[in-house]
């Protein structure tokens, strides 16, 4: 009799064990899909003109209520690129989900602030006659920001290079620059992306801890599609200030301006001479470029969406 009840004992010992374990699992699973959702703003359906619930969104009434209906759209749309980055990457992980939101919402906050905070800045995006000057002083008033705000403080300058010869769009060098080819940079949304992708760059590079700095960890390629990634959203977050708190949209030409008097021509001129020159002096292959094409380090690692916990957005 006591053998029957001490077997019984083990075995729903046994039994409430694994039920507590199975639990535990769907627990962590439930939090992890209730944070996210969490996350999630109220997206505007723009098909149907309603809101999630069926009402009308009262807030197409206003400009600043279609405005904060953009910006919740934007919000959202960060969701998805974190998401993009664990499931494109081998650098990100599920454990990133909340940091990579984070730092995207980071650089938008700051990137908005910029621009809204500053109207010589804002007038700038606009125009599509920037000299080389004006444009190295507009990106390094965004980098600058995005930076200080995610928590760097080693400082990034930027070089302006003009080389029809070269294919790269930019480079972030060994020397701790970011190198903007204005031979190759169609207009300001194409700067914003090749500077956006430069950036991912300069950021990695001042990770505190060099063991844990995720290029140590990664391929070329994987890094190239993660800062490609962020170069692109980095793109959208200047373009949705520019247009909702700056000056309007940006300039959709680069007219590749030099200045308007035979001074300005020349101080610009020299401008790009010493850029180039030390463009010229850097091992290329110690830095990293904007990857212009599928094949430029390769395939990289496209990690299967099953082989993640699911997520029910």
């Amino acid at each position: 009799m006591t053998k029957t009840i001490q077997s019984n004992s083990n075995s729903n010992s046994k039994s409430n064990s694994n039920s507590k374990s199975k639990s535990k699992s769907k627990s962590s699973t439930k939090l992890l899909n209730r944070d996210i959702k969490d996350t999630e703003v109220n997206i505007y359906n723009i098909a149907s003109h309603k809101g999630l619930k069926g009402e009308i969104d009262t807030r197409l009434l206003t400009k600043n209520g279609r405005i904060q209906i953009a910006k919740d759209i934007k919000k959202s749309g960060m969701i998805t690129s974190a998401i993009q980055q664990i499931v494109n990457t081998d650098r990100t992980e599920l454990k990133d989900f909340f940091s990579e939101v984070d730092k995207l919402h980071k650089t938008d906050e700051a990137v908005t602030a910029k621009i809204a905070n500053n109207p010589k800045l804002a007038k700038a995006l606009t125009d599509p006659n920037l000299t080389p000057t004006q444009k190295q002083q507009l990106a390094t008033e965004l980098v600058s920001s995005v930076m200080v705000e995610l928590g760097y403080t080693q400082a990034v300058d930027i070089k302006l290079i003009a080389d029809s010869q070269d294919n790269r769009k930019g480079h972030y060098g060994e020397d701790n620059n970011i190198y903007l080819n204005d031979a190759n940079l169609n207009n300001t949304k194409d700067l914003a992306t090749t500077l956006g992708h430069e950036t991912s760059h300069a950021i990695d590079n001042q990770d505190p801890s060099i063991n844990t700095n995720p290029q140590n960890n990664t391929s070329k390629a994987d890094n190239e599609i993660y800062a490609q990634n962020y170069g692109d959203d980095f793109s959208d977050y200047v373009e949705f200030a520019s247009e909702n708190y700056g000056d309007g949209n940006l300039a959709d030409t680069n007219n590749n301006n030099l200045g308007n008097t035979p001074a300005e021509i020349q101080r610009n001129q020299k401008l790009i001479n010493n850029n180039n020159q030390d463009y010229a002096r850097i091992d290329k292959s110690k830095g990293e470029d904007l990857c212009s094409g599928t094949n430029c380090y390769g395939k990289a690692t496209q990690k299967d969406l099953k082989n993640l916990l699911p997520i029910q957005m």
